[in-house]
């Protein structure tokens, strides 16, 4: 762990800020809950859902939070937005969207979970466009190492294959290759102007590079 996953006060504070006045959660079940995140994000089966994965969201997360109009709702969303991860499941966003709500509820306004529970299910990135201001942000943070550098796009794609070891070459190859099409197809990657502007162009270099050895 490191940086900003194991800024423990920054988690607490994070969550004393929308904490219902009626809700009864003391430090150890803040600690608790922030050990469950560690322990998900550890998992031996993770190579590239990791808390490196997290870091890096959250080092993009403090790039745009000012943009933002309601930034601690992105930042739940991101810690809890890969909760729940088993390699080739269709149902993780789901399943993570759901996690988070359980271990809020009744903790938190409703409203407010609500707003982290669609932008959790946002991350499937299956809509052409997103409406909602600050969701267009979340999925944008988690599709920015698409716009990384060639080298750190080729070593995530070498460790989602390393989470996808029970699938075959042609099996993987041919699910990937059908998402990066998707993502070239669209209108634009990026649907915040911040992350269009600063990824879009190297996002597509990346993908249409990375299609010719598929």
């Amino acid at each position: 762990m490191k940086g900003k996953t194991s800024d423990v006060s920054r988690f607490y504070n994070l969550w004393q800020r929308h904490l219902l006045t009626n809700s009864c959660v003391n430090e150890a079940q803040l600690d608790a809950k922030f050990k469950a995140l560690i322990n998900a994000y550890t998992e031996s089966h993770r190579y590239y859902h990791t808390l490196g994965h997290i870091e890096h969201c959250l080092d993009q997360f403090d790039q745009v939070s000012h943009l933002l109009q309601e930034p601690d709702a992105v930042e739940l969303s991101i810690w809890y937005h890969d909760i729940i991860y088993q390699p080739g499941a269709v149902d993780n966003e789901q399943r993570s969207a759901d996690t988070f709500k359980r271990q809020t509820d009744s903790l938190f306004p409703v409203e407010f979970c609500n707003v982290i529970y669609a932008q959790i299910l946002a991350t499937l990135h299956d809509q052409v466009d997103i409406f909602d201001h600050d969701t267009r942000y979340m999925v944008d943070i988690d599709l920015s190492g698409f716009g990384l550098p060639w080298s750190e796009f080729i070593r995530d794609g070498e460790n989602i294959r390393r989470e996808m070891k029970s699938q075959t070459d042609a099996v993987y190859y041919a699910k990937q290759k059908s998402f990066y099409l998707y993502l070239l197809d669209r209108p634009r990657i990026y649907f915040s102007e911040y992350f269009f502007d600063k990824y879009e162009v190297k996002a597509r270099q990346n993908i249409q590079h990375s299609l010719k050895n598929f």
